[in-house]
């Protein structure tokens, strides 16, 4: 009687189990049928990895694209860009602003990880110097930069620092200046507050780091004869240029690069969005320190009296 009860005791529990189980199953199915069937090119939720510097002009977007596709929400994760990457490389993002293209090693990982992803171009910024108001230094020659950064400037007494954190940007900078060695020569700091207070107390000190990041921590800089400043570049014999939107737009300054929108192909809604920035969205890029990858088409009507 004892091994009969036992029986059925052990078959109530494993029927309970498998109820569980059933019950389990059916609403994992259900969950991913109502995430396919609510997530569109338009509508869902994303999370868009970004930098500080980029975070203001992805969470505008983002409010702009919401206001015409209201069922679309995008929200804004805050990293250093090597962090950004690894975030989409492991699949925990599906999208992410970058300063620059892919690398060859980035795009070989998510390859070899079996990654679908597109990287579009969206808009321009540029590498910009910032240095000591009070150090004179009224413009710098690119080719002296480029030299101080493989190590043969120190004749001038300035010093170079970067930010340690961001090697994305190192490597970038090292395309951009095109020195023939596989390393930069430099200080480097922890970040770009970091490097704007090391320009505030070192007139030898100049800091090369991206635009949007110099103008984010000026903007929290009080007036003053050693406040840091932007330097304008030359190059070729031509005239100083400071990096604004036109130099940067027609990349007559010397140092431009673009922002690239990193996304995952299988992932409707952060298609969509992708493709809307391409557009629609650079009107919002017009309207930031950023320079719209391209200039939006704008329609003039005729009206015959």
């Amino acid at each position: 009687m004892g091994k009969k009860n036992l029986n059925i005791h052990f078959s109530l529990v494993a029927g309970a189990a498998l109820a569980a189980l059933l019950v389990t199953a059916l609403a994992v199915f259900m969950f991913g049928e109502y995430s396919r069937s609510t997530t569109s090119p338009v509508s869902g939720r994303l999370t868009v990895g970004a930098d500080r510097a980029l975070q203001d002009i992805v969470r505008r977007l983002g409010d702009s694209f919401s206001s015409y596709y209201t069922e679309a929400s995008i929200s804004v994760e805050q990293g250093v860009s090597p962090d950004i990457f690894s975030g989409f490389a492991s699949g925990r993002l599906s999208s992410a602003m970058l300063h620059g293209g892919l690398t060859r090693q980035e795009k070989a990982l998510l390859e070899k990880q079996g990654r679908s992803f597109r990287c579009e171009p969206v808009a321009r910024n540029a590498a910009v110097v910032v240095a000591n108001a009070d150090a004179g230094l009224t413009s710098l020659d690119f080719e002296y930069l480029r030299a101080l950064s493989a190590g043969k400037g120190e004749s001038r007494e300035l010093r170079l620092f970067l930010d340690r954190r961001d090697l994305r940007f190192h490597y970038l900078l090292l395309r951009l200046l095109d020195t023939g060695l596989d390393r930069l020569v430099a200080h480097t700091v922890s970040g770009p507050r970091a490097l704007v207070d090391t320009v505030a107390s070192d007139r030898r000190a100049i800091a090369v780091l991206p635009l949007s990041d110099a103008l984010a921590e000026l903007a929290e800089r009080p007036e003053g004869p050693d406040r840091p400043v932007l330097v304008p570049l030359s190059a070729a014999a031509l005239a100083p240029l400071y990096p604004d939107q036109s130099s940067i737009y027609a990349e007559s300054y010397p140092l431009v690069y673009t922002i690239c929108y990193l996304y995952d192909t299988h992932d409707a809604l952060a298609t969509g969005f992708g493709a809307w920035m391409a557009r629609q969205g650079q009107k919002t890029f017009m309207r930031s320190s950023l320079a719209p990858f391209r200039i939006p088409e704008r329609r003039i009507e005729l009206q015959e009296e």
